[in-house]
């Protein structure tokens, strides 16, 4: 069944209605809302959050707001973890938001999406999950190359995480530790989280499940497609899919040529590489 988004097209007059009021009109989601992402980090999440905001969602990604007027905002991993200790619903005080895009804490190795599917079907038995994936191989590479205000790489951290849940030890894929056993790991690692989030869709079947593979050029397409009843591609007005966060081989060649350029004085050829001129 589909939902309709239908907001004031009244002057605002309350904060809340004025905030509202940059979603005014009637915006038809073909499935049932919230929208909660259930794949992994480092597979999509700021792309497929924007293309949602651009189409006048009200998106969370990362960091929550318990209402839309509050300015101080609290990671959203934290405030779930906090509500699982404390035996709330796990979305409680985290805002009325149209989609959750990225919702776990590294820090902490708590991962909703592969730990407490359940917690998030008790809350939003009938919410629309959408499973994020992309090249296993670019998957892989992409957080073995991640690392944040030079800390460890996101597999480093996934690794002292353990893994989450999934129990995933080197004995599983036959290969002992190093760089091939780790990434051996992390291919198990994402391939599993896919088999149960299909898993518990199929056990639970109020759940709608939208797969998208966001290195797909047809990605945008599908979103578009089964959530507004229109590719991307097609719209009339603004397109609203692009990939974010992408970490390829060719912006690393760049960079090289850059360097190179720069190295023999060439400022001007080094500024038209930058700019793609």
């Amino acid at each position: 069944s589909s939902a309709t988004i239908s907001l004031s097209t009244q002057s605002p007059t309350r904060p809340i209605d004025k905030f509202l009021s940059r979603y005014t009109g009637i915006q038809t989601i073909l499935l049932p809302l919230p929208i909660i992402l259930v794949g992994l980090p480092k597979a999509g999440t700021t792309s497929i959050a924007n293309f949602f905001r651009c189409n006048k969602l009200y998106v969370s990604h990362n960091q929550c707001a318990p209402t839309p007027l509050e300015r101080k905002q609290n990671f959203c991993g934290i405030l779930l973890r906090n509500n699982v200790a404390r035996h709330r619903p796990i979305f409680q005080g985290t805002g009325y938001y149209h989609a959750h895009a990225q919702f776990e804490t590294m820090n902490a190795c708590f991962f909703p999406q592969v730990n407490h599917l359940d917690l998030i079907h008790d809350q939003y038995p009938n919410a629309t999950f959408v499973l994020n994936l992309r090249d296993v191989e670019g998957w892989v590479n992409s957080t073995i190359r991640w690392k944040k205000f030079g800390s460890r790489s996101m597999a480093e951290r996934l690794g002292r995480c353990g893994y989450p849940r999934l129990k995933i030890a080197k004995a599983a894929t036959g290969v002992d530790g190093g760089e091939e056993g780790m990434r051996e790991r992390l291919k198990t690692l994402f391939l599993r989280q896919a088999e149960n989030v299909r898993g518990f869709v199929k056990k639970y079947p109020s759940h709608n499940l939208v797969e998208v593979a966001i290195d797909s050029p047809d990605a945008g397409d599908i979103l578009g497609r089964e959530f507004f009843g229109v590719p991307d591609s097609e719209k009339e007005d603004e397109l609203c899919w692009n990939q974010h966060n992408v970490n390829t081989d060719e912006k690393a060649k760049r960079r090289e040529v850059i360097k190179t350029l720069l190295q023999e004085n060439n400022v001007k050829e080094a500024q038209d590489v930058r700019s793609g001129s």
